[in-house]
């Protein structure tokens, strides 16, 4: 099988410019976990309070902005730094997309206050390109991907850019560089390749390996089935392909690839789309740092076992799958948004034990409100993004109401083992549709969440739409 080429460039006439941001203040907060661990619950949700809104500074040209977040929480040395991506935008005069970059100007993940800005554009890239389309960051580098792009592995096969992050010390001004970028191999036409990334850090957060997701693409001429390529950092810098992976068994529309998390050393893949068990009920594969497969999980039909059942409810549809996250050193957390369900697992053995990873807890809220859309851990708080659930209420309980809900973030907490409801997340200016939630990243004691709905832009035009995001500093 043909390898992804990976090409360097230092092209000072890349595709980043200088661009001013605003940053809005949102709010303060104070506090630490400790402060509510012996309170009833719902006692962070005081705490829960959004630092700084997030927002393109030419609304009218950054349509989705939101749509993609990461986040460096840089060290004592380097500042803390969120992405966020428009894969619609058109700054250039095309649709090709862009990526924000904001900055903490305070050494660690302190407090965000106004500085600067920097856009990097998919230049050189197709229209429709949909740069911006995923992120990942860490430990000083940002990766892009563009899954609409044209490459070297075909027509709208995708490719990835990854960057060094911006200069970050005291009065640095210093623009991301372009470092490489990778492709899928030929004749993966439509692959999407760059869908989804996942990086696997050590433990000064330097990036070590890069997974990328490929869910549209057709491994032994079945459609959609997808594929992910695995990169590992050489000492030089750069990423050479380690694995490719695919599903035992590749189906048809399975969208292997669709979600991908790192739990420890071991690669999770979602197949969301998956229907060897019922149609569209998915499943989730776990491949070992050699790149063998350790495990298969499948959505659950009457409930796990001491779970309790899950309303009768079978697996077709259920999505199990559609998004996942890592919790703790070897934990992931796996999302079925089809039947409104999170579950937490846990590693506890070599891939060579066969056995299937441990289930820890299911979470519950409503499939209406796109319960588990995204995850994203800060410690021992997890949140679970649902864009399509009213800014009030708990995952249980629906508010009707006459315009389509803004969304949410339900926030956990895990308290003596059990991941318990803890408050919410909310935006600055609920929007209708403005699928808050839609995307997370934390890290560092940080969240950053996306709005690409939202109209909080360009408050006095309602059909803006240009999405904004939301950093929120997470007690710990």
């Amino acid at each position: 099988m043909a390898t992804p080429a990976g090409s360097s460039t230092r092209n000072p006439a890349d595709s980043v410019q200088g661009w001013v941001h605003r940053w809005v203040d949102g709010g303060v907060d104070s506090g630490q976990l400790g402060r509510f661990l012996n309170r009833p619950v719902g006692a962070l949700e005081s705490l829960l309070v959004p630092r700084r809104r997030l927002v393109a500074s030419s609304a009218g040209t950054a349509p989705e902005f939101g749509s993609a977040v990461a986040l460096d929480p840089g060290d004592s040395r380097r500042a803390a730094l969120a992405y966020v991506g428009a894969p619609r935008a058109h700054v250039d005069g095309g649709g090709r997309g862009v990526v924000q970059i904001f900055r903490s100007p305070s050494g660690g993940v302190g407090h965000w206050l106004d500085g600067w800005g920097h856009l990097v554009q998919g230049r050189g890239l197709a229209v429709g390109a949909r740069f911006g389309a995923s992120l990942a960051a860490s430990g000083g580098l940002f990766v892009v991907g563009a899954p609409g792009a044209n490459s070297p592995g075909g027509e709208r096969s995708g490719l990835v850019r990854i960057y060094s992050a911006p200069g970050t010390g005291p009065g640095a001004i210093h623009r991301p560089r372009l470092l490489a970028e990778l492709h899928p191999p030929a004749g993966l036409d439509g692959a999407a390749f760059g869908a989804t990334l996942a990086i696997e850090t050590a433990a000064d957060g330097e990036v070590q390996r890069l997974a990328v997701g490929a869910p549209k693409a057709m491994p032994a001429g079945v459609a959609l089935a997808g594929r992910v390529f695995v990169y590992r950092r050489s000492p030089g810098g750069g990423f050479v392909l380690d694995f490719e992976a695919m599903a035992s068994e590749p189906r048809v529309a399975a969208t292997f690839g669709a979600s991908l998390a790192f739990a420890g050393t071991y690669l999770i893949v979602g197949a969301p789309g998956d229907g060897q068990l019922a149609p569209g009920a998915g499943r989730v594969y776990g491949f070992g740092p050699d790149g063998a497969l350790a495990f298969e999980l499948a959505p659950p039909i009457g409930g796990r076992p001491g779970d309790g059942p899950i309303g009768g409810l079978g697996a077709a549809g259920a999505r199990f799958g559609s998004a996942l996250g890592a919790v703790g050193a070897r934990g992931f957390a796996v999302s079925s948004f089809g039947r409104g369900l999170v579950e937490i697992f846990r590693v506890v053995h070599l891939p060579s034990s066969g056995k299937e990873p441990i289930h820890e807890q299911t979470l519950r809220g409503l499939p209406a409100h796109r319960f588990g859309t995204s995850l994203a851990t800060s410690g021992q708080l997890l949140m679970v993004g649902a864009p399509g659930a009213p800014s009030t209420g708990v995952p249980s309980t629906g508010v009707p109401g006459g315009s389509p809900p803004p969304g949410q973030v339900y926030v956990y907490a895990r308290l003596a083992g059990v991941w318990r409801p803890a408050g919410a997340l909310r935006s600055v200016m609920p929007a209708p549709n403005g699928e808050f939630g839609l995307t997370l990243a934390s890290a560092g004691g940080h969240c950053v969440v996306g709005e690409p709905g939202s109209n909080g832009a360009c408050p006095q035009a309602a059909a803006c739409l240009a999405g904004m995001g939301a950093v929120f500093r997470m007690p710990r």
